[in-house]
């Protein structure tokens, strides 16, 4: 089974003492004015995992991990999900190997407002039994 690894991401940076929230959803009553950037941490997938009694359970999977970070400004949405994808280079939470890092797409929200900045994470992770 694939597991569900960006829980995990997601958990250990809003344990990590980091001025940003992280989130699995942004909901629909986000305010960007309100204050606090928030990321999103995603699985942007990666090749279709097939099972069978021929599968190792332990096959590593690769996927992309993608942190979005919602801000005030530019400069603020790049800093975010730098410090954010650094933590995660850093920490490594349920990854076993990252692959590389790319730069941040910066872009806007036009529901939100917000400025948004994107970093896409090749990693590896195990599968689960």
């Amino acid at each position: 089974m694939i597991p569900d690894y960006v829980r995990g991401v997601k958990d250990a940076l809003r344990a990590a003492p980091t001025p940003f929230d992280a989130t699995l959803e942004v909901p629909a009553t986000f305010d960007v004015v309100a204050g606090t950037p928030v990321v999103l941490v995603a699985d942007d997938g990666g090749p279709a995992v097939l099972s069978g009694a021929w599968m190792a359970k332990a096959t590593p999977y690769l996927t992309v991990l993608r942190l979005t970070s919602y801000a005030t400004g530019r400069t603020v949405a790049r800093q975010t999900v730098v410090d954010a994808v650094e933590f995660v280079v850093a920490n490594k939470p349920g990854i076993a190997r990252i692959e590389s890092v790319s730069v941040p797409l910066i872009t806007k929200d036009k529901e939100t407002g917000a400025m948004l900045a994107s970093i896409t994470v090749p990693v590896i992770v195990r599968q689960t039994a």
